[in-house]
């Protein structure tokens, strides 16, 4: 329920069909009473199309430059600062929040496209068409509100040879944990892939551990000098470390 519904009280025990409005209110809410207002925003056209694409893939990768070239193609004028701007202004609202690339130097971590997550999943799935988000991403996006709540700093990590992980988490021991978000690992392909990815950065970053968080698989494995623990997302919830 709490992957479907999200995190706000007061919709728990609506059904579906409210329970989007009153989301899709909250959203509206925010954007008038905490941005539009604030900033004295004018082009609401690609502030609401901004919104509604962030909040629609959480955990996806987001380019300004790229999102401009699209407005821009479907005839929405606006510029490249404005809409820097807007996603600053989207995050001081605590509404959505953009995860930059590990990397040591600046200009790796500015030119690289970052991931955006949501404050509450129940948010996206109220935006979707059908309300009805992919699984994983809904996951990932469960996975980063709780990592931002423990106070965590966060990124995500590209590999050397195109491989990504999902989270790259300063510890407030100040060691790095590396951790992957997966709702079903049943299938081979998946799984190898997965693993290889974890493989590739822990090898880069001389990690020895790394995490898997999925819906219901509970396992460790070992690979190469270190160790992968896959752990289902109830108990990673619980444990007061979040390792």
């Amino acid at each position: 329920m709490y992957l479907e519904a999200g995190g706000f009280p007061e919709v728990q025990q609506l059904d579906v069909g409210l329970r989007v409005r009153v989301l899709q209110e909250y959203v509206d809410a925010v954007l008038l009473r905490d941005v539009v207002e604030r900033y004295g925003i004018t082009n609401l056209s690609a502030l609401r199309y901004l919104t509604r694409r962030l909040l629609r893939s959480p955990g996806g990768r987001f380019s300004v430059n790229r999102f401009y070239n699209e407005l821009k193609s479907q005839g929405i004028a606006v510029g490249k600062d404005a809409l820097h701007a807007y996603l600053a202004h989207l995050q001081d609202a605590f509404l959505v929040f953009a995860v930059e690339r590990h990397g040591r130097s600046l200009k790796q971590r500015q030119v690289s496209p970052r991931k955006g997550y949501v404050i509450d999943h129940g948010l996206a799935q109220a935006v979707e068409l059908h309300g009805a988000g992919e699984v994983g991403h809904l996951l990932e996006n469960l996975v980063y509100i709780e990592l931002r709540r423990r106070g965590m700093s966060v990124s995500y990590v590209g590999t050397n040879s195109g491989f990504e992980v999902d989270f790259l988490v300063q510890r407030r021991t100040g060691e790095p944990m590396l951790l992957q978000v997966c709702a079903d690992l049943s299938d081979a392909d998946v799984r190898g892939r997965e693993l290889r990815a974890l493989a590739e950065a822990m090898r880069e970053l001389r990690l020895s551990q790394s995490t898997i968080v999925t819906l219901l698989a509970d396992e460790e494995v070992r690979l190469g000098r270190g160790t992968v623990r896959i752990v289902p997302a109830w108990r990673w919830l619980l444990e007061p470390n979040a390792r």
